[in-house]
């Protein structure tokens, strides 16, 4: 397993960061934190990180892309860091510059 503190490029749309990425044989999972919150769904008072809803997609330079395969949120103290894992059997090049969007983020970092 291999752990990096990924470099942002450039970022537009929902402020996001990373924060950790770590690779497997199989699997590219990233740590995200947003501080920027929506109303939650089921109950007023609650909220959750606005980057969860979005269904983010890895790409790379060269243009191969993979989407999500999973995402889970923290809660209380760690209200805001949102977990999400790509598969690597697209064959993303993991040296290039790495972009996770959506209709409503983008943001590229290197690791």
């Amino acid at each position: 397993m291999f752990a990096s503190m990924p470099k942002v490029v450039s970022q537009s749309g929902i402020h996001f960061t990373v924060q950790t990425v770590e690779t497997t044989d199989e699997h590219v999972l990233i740590r995200v934190r947003s501080a920027e919150m929506r109303p939650g769904r089921h109950h007023t008072s609650a909220v959750f990180p606005a980057i969860a809803d979005e269904p983010l997609t890895l790409s790379d330079a060269h243009g191969t892309s993979t989407p999500m395969i999973q995402s889970s949120s923290a809660s209380g103290l760690f209200l805001g860091i949102v977990d999400v894992a790509y598969s690597l059997s697209q064959g993303l090049d993991l040296s290039s510059p790495l972009t996770l969007s959506s209709a409503n983020a983008r943001l590229t970092f290197r690791i």
